[in-house]
């Protein structure tokens, strides 16, 4: 069985379907609650909707413990959706670049309908010469889900280190 957090599984399309879509709609879910339990009135209109995140830095008086919170939130959401969108994308056989826009805000909910929505490619075997050699054999290049796996985890870094800077010391840089 592979391991829920391994980016070499599969997901099927209708857990995708119920999955992703729930784990996009969190981010703002968040954003609301901090606008909730800070007091303030949240303009719910089309930047909220692409960009919850920013709705989220213009509030007043935002603490820096809840900003890192929800900044952290939104992180774990992204790895969700990278992870599930690759595993989408490997269960159809196509879309890597599609599953890589699934995690770029104000075009991912997009990606994500488009994943949802992706057939599966049959091209399991391929035929050399009169032998019949799973594909497994004939991969070579790039895979792209541990190329992805390396930005999010140096992102994840560096926005960690932003974090400490700016908590501790009020400062970026």
């Amino acid at each position: 069985m592979t391991r829920l957090t391994s980016f070499g599984g599969r997901t099927a399309p209708v857990t995708y379907a119920l999955t992703a879509p729930a784990l996009l709609a969190s981010q703002h879910l968040a954003v609301m609650l901090a606008y909730q339990l800070g007091g303030w009135p949240l303009v719910v209109d089309t930047d909220f909707w692409v960009l919850p995140l920013r709705r989220l830095a213009l509030m007043p008086n935002l603490s820096a413990g809840a900003a890192a919170l929800t900044f952290a939130f939104s992180l774990l959401v992204a790895w969700g959706l990278a992870l599930l969108s690759f595993r989408r994308a490997r269960w159809s056989g196509k879309g890597y670049l599609i599953a890589a826009l699934a995690i770029v805000p104000g075009v991912q909910a997009a990606a994500i309908l488009l994943l949802a929505l992706l057939p599966r490619f049959s091209n399991a075997r391929k035929r050399i010469g009169s032998d019949t050699v799973p594909e497994s054999e004939l991969e070579t290049g790039t895979d792209v889900a541990h190329v992805v796996q390396g930005v999010l985890a140096g992102v994840t870094i560096i926005v960690a280190a932003v974090l400490v800077s700016a908590v501790t010391f009020s400062a970026y840089g």
